[in-house]
């Protein structure tokens, strides 16, 4: 299996976070994590269904997951191809005219999003024929709908690109201070712009870290708990299993066998 990451256009590094490339020739089930970011998903290759109460559903072939809370499990039965554009929640708005808080935890297919045009989009990024062509059909979309949007880049917007990349290392007071507003206001507008309240945001962007700093260089859970500011190993496995629907010995072990 191989997972390959692009980064995207200078100019559109604003919304866009990265494209994104997996491909397998066996079998494969994925255990998605609550995340920050929202992303675009295409199968050019095989299909996975999504398993709910040990049941398989049938899937999209594209579509959009939309930041979320929870976790999510897929599966495919065969070899499989996935082109994915990873995005901040409030480039949803941009794109699809919907607030983020609206399309969290959704998972819509794109022609519900976009009907005809979604459609169109979809048989382009299919039939190309390759990855940098899928880079650039996916970077004119969103260009073309940033020249419709014709709005700039809010001040929440930084405020929620900030948070991730600063790891959910920061707290709602903090954040409030630097933009110069009530807690209680920050809160209002963020929300607005992550789909979450920032405190619940900033527990997303902070585990999805930790998570993966753990698969790029493993260490004990109590010593990844105090380098991500968390009070101590339990409430750390507690937010883990809040975010992931299993403990940290659970999901770690396996993915060592994927």
């Amino acid at each position: 299996m191989g997972y390959h990451v692009i980064k995207p256009p200078q100019h559109l590094a604003n919304y866009v976070r990265c494209f994104w490339i997996l491909e397998g020739d066996i079998p494969y089930q994925h255990h998605a994590l609550a995340d920050g970011l929202a992303e675009m998903v295409f199968h050019y290759h095989g299909t996975f269904n999504e398993i709910v109460d040990n049941r398989e559903e049938l899937s999209w072939r594209s579509g959009v997951q939309a930041q979320s809370q929870y976790a999510r499990r897929f599966v495919t039965h065969s070899a499989f191809g996935i082109f994915g554009v990873h995005l901040y929640p409030y480039t949803l708005t941009t794109l699809f005219n919907i607030p983020p808080e609206a399309m969290s935890g959704e998972m819509p297919d794109l022609y519900s999003l976009l009907g005809h045009e979604g459609t169109l989009l979809e048989e382009q990024v299919m039939v190309a024929s390759d990855h940098q062509a899928r880079v650039e059909i996916l970077s004119r979309f969103i260009e073309r709908k940033l020249r419709q949007c014709n709005s700039p880049l809010s001040k929440m917007s930084i405020a929620v690109k900030q948070t991730l990349e600063r790891r959910g290392q920061i707290s709602v007071k903090e954040m409030a201070a630097e933009y110069g507003v009530s807690v209680r206001q920050f809160e209002r507008s963020f929300k607005q712009f992550a789909g979450f309240s920032p405190k619940l945001y900033t527990r997303i962007v902070r585990f999805s870290n930790a998570v993966h700093t753990y698969k790029n260089a493993p260490t004990t859970l109590t010593d990844l708990a105090y380098t991500f500011g968390y009070y101590d190993q339990a409430h750390f496995i507690e937010d883990f299993k809040t975010f992931s629907g299993v403990s940290p010995r659970q999901y770690f072990t396996s993915i060592k066998h994927d």
